[in-house]
């Protein structure tokens, strides 16, 4: 049945409402950051121009009221999936031959971070991305906001969120925070938070084996 347009008014306040209340419940946490951040500004952002390893040296996780978790030498999310989604299959070879593979990021005007994918000195593939430089760090712009179904009726939201930042060795910071929300005749339900924190070396020149 198609909408009035004070129907379709009504449902985009709604929907406008909840996904900024929710982006709230989506919010970093230093205390789960996997190192400290130097403080990313206009005058040094082009520190955050260089090649990082593919995959994190460190990782923090944090799911709900269950214990922090701390892995070394993380081999599950490669870099570049966090920046651009890809499929599986590429996945597994980034795994696989990790050694031969850097993620190099470039500043751009307007705001625009070009994240390119490297192996053994060439380009294999590339994504840019929309960024807003808050409170020291890179907030990436095309962050996931998935809506499932009729949400308020009967579905939900998922809200993805990553940012950027810089240690004081110059390795890179990815902190994300993914958070889901079911609702059912506009009652709220089950809810999920997922963190976690990545440190990616500063690599001086792509390695190979």
């Amino acid at each position: 049945m198609k909408l009035k347009p004070v129907e379709k008014i009504i449902k985009t306040l709604l929907l406008s409402t909840s996904l900024i209340t929710f982006m709230g419940c989506a919010s970093f946490k230093e205390k789960y950051s996997v190192d400290k951040n130097i403080g990313l500004t206009k005058n040094n952002i082009q520190l955050i121009n260089k090649n990082f390893a593919i995959t994190a040296s460190k990782e923090v996780r944090k799911y709900q009221d269950y214990n922090l978790e701390i892995i070394e030498n993380d081999t599950v999310f490669n870099l570049f999936a966090r920046l651009k989604i890809i499929d599986t299959t590429f996945r597994k070879e980034i795994a696989k031959y990790r050694n031969n593979y850097v993620v190099n990021l470039r500043v751009k005007e307007k705001n625009t971070l070009v994240c390119s994918l490297i192996k053994n000195t060439k380009i294999v593939d590339s994504t840019s991305l929309r960024y807003k430089l808050k409170n020291g760090y890179l907030y990436i712009k095309n962050s996931n906001v998935t809506i499932n179904d009729i949400p308020l009726i009967y579905g939900g939201f998922e809200i993805d969120r990553l940012r950027l930042g810089i240690n004081k060795n110059g390795d890179l910071i990815t902190d994300s925070s993914h958070y889901f929300i079911a609702t059912a005749m506009i009652v709220l339900g089950d809810d999920r938070k997922f963190y976690s924190s990545s440190l990616y070396k500063q690599i001086i020149k792509p390695t190979s084996d």
